[in-house]
């Protein structure tokens, strides 16, 4: 008998802490069970970059593209495919042969054109005295109008024969300049420094220059190049020249490089209504690592906040989580109640909270259109499972963290825990306990 009442009073003592522990802790699923609903990530404390994104093709700086000027055959060609070049160097040679043979021919011509320059010369200089004494006879009417006419007319045309034999010395002399040009352009040279990346022809190939120069050789400088950017046209305002980039590579993925903005290009490109710009960042090559048409993975760094409170991109929440936060953080706050007491509370705020229909949703716009976009509210999960808003105005951001400007409302440091999501639902306890086997107490 003393057995029984004993348990009897245990038994008592057990309901009365799992009341107590109902009506402090709350019920199952608010503080503290929540606290394994959600996930979290803590508030850090660091620097942080803002940065773009985007890829490119990378190219030389500076590419000759060298072609022949006069058409001919390839007589030798003194360079191959990876040979380094330096600015005047010759690379081929067209066969000059045809071109020395017309410059002869054309220097006979010259000579023969200066000899009968000199003729018209001399019968310039006959029909210039004649005239003279001509007029001399006629002053003293020796000789009639008609011989003085005469006279005249031999000497304009004297004076003519000079001026067009002057002529046409002077036109064989620019052929004969022009063929010396077309000889020394026989000789393909380089005009810079560089590297051969492409060679068209071989020797004894004919190549034909007619309105266009062939491609014989295009010359790269690999030791300055650059890597052309797309920009999407939302990322311009904080893409500018001299700012610092880094990229990587497919052909060194562990390495990561640096460059500079030196040039952000006002024409623009539409492909698939994406519309881009190009930006140029400038990159050293001196082991010649990269190569023309790599793509690179580049990151431009647009603004820096060193040493800032930082809160994870994830603890911006979707609307409907927020919604789920609210009734749980105004109950963290909430001061402790007697069962009937919270019951009451309980009812009134389920009828102070059901809107007409449209309404929630209209107030729900309406906050959303008057809240800056730098404004965001994150939510703390305190240590006793408590949860509490946070509202926070926001810097930069590098799409992993964001920086925290300003602490509007409550209080947030270094190590807080915020929630970023919400964990997959387990089996409830009690759905447990009513899957295992029903017994009572035995005494």
């Amino acid at each position: 008998m003393k057995n029984k009442k004993f348990i009897f009073i245990i038994a008592a003592i057990i309901i009365a802490a799992a009341v107590i522990a109902y009506l402090l802790i709350g019920k199952p699923g608010s503080q503290a069970a929540s606290a394994s609903a959600y996930l979290t990530a803590p508030a850090g404390k660091g620097s942080l970059n803002s940065v773009v994104t985007t890829t490119g093709a990378i190219q030389p700086q500076k590419t000759a593209t060298i072609g022949s000027e006069v058409s001919g055959k390839v007589k030798n060609i003194f360079v191959d495919f990876n040979s380094k070049v330096k600015a005047g160097q010759l690379l081929a040679e067209i066969d000059p042969e045809p071109f020395v043979l017309k410059i002869d021919e054309s220097k006979l011509s010259k000579k023969s054109a200066e000899l009968a320059a000199n003729q018209s010369k001399l019968d310039f200089e006959t029909a210039r005295k004649n005239n003279e004494r001509t007029k001399q006879l006629f002053d003293q009417g020796v000789v009639s109008d008609s011989d003085k006419e005469n006279a005249d007319v031999l000497l304009r045309k004297a004076e003519l024969d000079l001026s067009s034999a002057k002529l046409k010395v002077e036109q064989i002399q620019s052929q004969l300049n022009q063929l010396m040009v077309s000889l020394k352009n026989t000789k393909i040279i380089s005009p810079i420094d560089g590297i051969i990346v492409t060679r068209s022809v071989e020797p004894g190939q004919t190549v034909a220059a007619s309105f266009t120069a062939p491609e014989l050789f295009v010359v790269n400088d690999l030791n300055k190049m650059q890597i052309q950017c797309d920009v999407d046209e939302t990322d311009m305002g904080e893409v500018k020249a001299e700012q610092g980039a880094s990229f990587t590579v497919q052909a060194f993925p562990n390495e990561v490089f640096t460059g500079k903005i030196i040039q952000v290009r006002y024409a623009s490109a539409t492909v698939q209504n994406v519309v881009t710009y190009k930006a140029i960042v400038q990159i050293d090559n001196p082991g010649l690592k990269f190569r023309p048409g790599m793509t690179a993975n580049v990151t431009i760094v647009t603004n820096t906040a060193p040493d800032s409170l930082l809160v994870p991109n994830k603890a911006f929440l979707k609307p409907d989580l927020e919604a789920e936060l609210q009734p749980l953080a105004a109950k963290s706050v909430a001061p402790v109640d007697t069962p009937r007491q919270a019951g009451q509370a309980e009812t009134k705020a389920g009828q102070a909270t059901v809107p007409a229909a449209g309404t929630a949703s209209q107030a729900k716009a309406q906050r959303s259109a008057q809240k800056p976009k730098n404004i965001k509210t994150i939510w703390k999960l305190g240590p006793d499972g408590s949860i509490a808003p946070v509202t926070i105005a926001i810097g930069i951001s590098d799409n992993k963290n964001t920086e925290v400007r300003r602490i509007i409302s409550g209080e947030l440091k270094e190590g807080d825990l915020l929630i970023t999501g919400k964990n997959a639902p387990v089996a409830s306890s009690t759905a447990q306990a009513g899957n295992q086997p029903r017994g009572g107490l035995r005494l």
